[in-house]
């Protein structure tokens, strides 16, 4: 009897250890997912702007002006869309060499995520979001909010 009490006390304690460790190791799991998503933001952000500067190259200076019709199209210089991540959607019109990339789902951890990859000082963020679009004075940045969706520039 004192064996099987002894075992169910061992057993109490690990589940109390796990769901201790998931807790506080949770924001952990949830930051790592989020450096992950917005490093596949930049990623995508630097192969269309790498085929961009291909594009131009071959046409006398003048960027694309359409992800599909000037740089996938017949792979050319990209032979398909590059992937972001699930909420993300890349817009089809390229200004300049602007290439942006918007969400529609809360992604405010990702934004965050990708401003400190970026380079942003906290005194230029707010909740983790540059102002606007005019606030990108690097390769990239992050603006938006959670009622509006965020918007990844990548310049």
């Amino acid at each position: 009897m004192v064996n099987l009490i002894i075992t169910l006390i061992s057993i109490a304690l690990i589940a109390i250890v796990a769901v201790a460790a998931l807790y506080n190791g949770g924001d952990a799991f949830r930051q790592g997912s989020a450096n992950a998503s917005a490093a596949q933001l930049v990623n995508a952000g630097q192969q269309i702007s790498a085929a961009n500067i291909l594009y131009a190259n071959d046409n006398s200076g003048a960027y694309a002006t359409s992800l599909e019709n000037d740089l996938t199209a017949g792979g050319a210089y990209l032979s398909s869309e590059p992937r972001v991540p699930n909420g993300f959607s890349i817009n089809d019109d390229i200004t300049g060499n602007v290439i942006t990339v918007t969400s529609s789902d809360p992604a405010a951890e990702i934004c965050e995520a990708v401003n400190k990859q970026g380079g942003y000082d906290e005194a230029s963020l707010t909740n983790g979001a540059l102002a606007d679009s005019a606030a990108i004075n690097k390769t990239f940045g992050c603006y938006g909010d959670d009622t509006a969706g965020y918007t990844f520039e990548f310049k």
